[in-house]
């Protein structure tokens, strides 16, 4: 330890990001924190970003630029040469929110295995945009992160255990995550402090099907208990009253039906999306251009830039269409849409047990 601080580990993985990189950098070097281990994993990049990491070379404590197979597997090169105590993974276009972070946190001790704490979402110009919150640590149970990777830290002995899954290409974090907490590891939420600056339209951002599917097929492989899951997750509730094939095949089931979904949206020019649960949430990242509107009386969402209506004021609307994403609740769904005057040819919905049987 130096000055009886422990040794941070800040690992960036990074590949043709020149635009980003050098904000990602400076936040990491600026730290008024005295003992940091800075490491920079490039997957062999061909635009500039080499050249700006020679730049900030006496401050990087080690880096590498060779090919690799995807973030996760860079994630992991990190670990292997990672000497701290802790490990915080602040990739290209990420950055700390401010130049204190890791001296405000690490100015005690934890007798903690993880330690997590808010963000902020920025854009490409690095302006922030808006706040994200941490979750209840529950929300692992419907396939959600309670927080982003950027705002934790984990103790090094424990993830050089566990490491990144490489098969999954969006949510090996989620599984890593998900897996601590299912074997009880000990988690600890930071109240007073954002921890880091989230660049918004990544490739998560835009592969929603795929990372729910990866998350889903981590909780069904992980915990034991999958009469929870499917008593708590709606979505698979719902599957499963129509199909008889194994829980582990659940993620293949959900991408068949939302190729059947895109069929059908992509006849409209302006859906109405009615419902913005799990299911809604997953329609609405893959068909956002489709949909102009959604029609929920209990969301209130500042990342959604379209009108949130109740169904008493949808009528007061433009839309092609409505499509229900409401699984097993749509005979009184449409029974409620058609006393609100809306024609029955203008509703349409999800038809399980047809798409499942097929």
């Amino acid at each position: 330890m130096q000055n009886n601080l422990p040794k941070i580990t800040v690992v960036t993985v990074t590949y043709n990001a020149e635009q980003y990189l050098e904000q990602t950098i400076k936040s990491v070097i600026e730290q008024d924190y005295p003992n940091i281990e800075y490491i920079v994993i490039d997957g062999a990049s061909s635009d500039g970003t080499v050249d700006i990491i020679k730049k900030y070379e006496k401050y990087i404590t080690y880096w590498i630029s060779e090919p690799d197979s995807g973030i996760y597997d860079a994630m992991n090169k990190g670990i292997d040469v990672a000497t701290g105590e802790w490990i915080n993974f602040m990739n290209a276009g990420d950055s700390f929110a401010l130049n204190n972070v890791l001296n405000k946190i690490f100015s005690k001790t934890y007798n903690s295995d993880v330690l997590y704490s808010n963000s902020y979402y920025v854009n490409k110009d690095f302006q922030v945009i808006g706040e994200h919150e941490v979750k209840e640590l529950e929300s692992f149970f419907t396939s959600e992160m309670p927080f982003i990777h950027q705002s934790t830290f984990i103790k090094k002995n424990i993830i050089s255990k566990s490491i990144f899954r490489t098969d999954y290409k969006l949510a090996s974090d989620f599984d890593l995550f998900c897996k601590l907490y299912i074997q009880k590891y000990k988690f600890e939420y930071l109240p007073n402090v954002k921890i880091a600056k989230f660049l918004v339209g990544g490739i998560h951002t835009f592969n929603m099907v795929k990372y729910t599917s990866e998350a889903l097929n981590s909780l069904i492989t992980e915990y034991s208990d999958t009469e929870f899951l499917i008593n708590n997750l709606s979505v698979i509730k719902s599957f499963e009253k129509y199909s008889n094939e194994s829980l582990n095949l659940f993620p293949t089931i959900l991408s068949s039906v939302l190729l059947n979904i895109e069929k059908t949206i992509n006849s409209y020019n302006k859906v109405a999306l009615y419902g913005y649960g799990l299911f809604g949430r997953l329609i609405y990242s893959q068909y956002f251009d489709k949909i102009n509107l959604i029609i929920d009386k209990s969301i209130s969402n500042k990342n959604i830039h379209l009108p949130i209506v109740n169904l008493q004021n949808i009528k007061n609307y433009d839309f092609d269409v409505i499509l229900i994403s409401l699984i097993n609740k749509e005979k009184s769904v449409i029974e409620d849409l058609i006393k609100n005057g809306i024609p029955r040819d203008k509703i349409i919905y999800i038809n399980l047990k047809d798409i499942l049987n097929t």
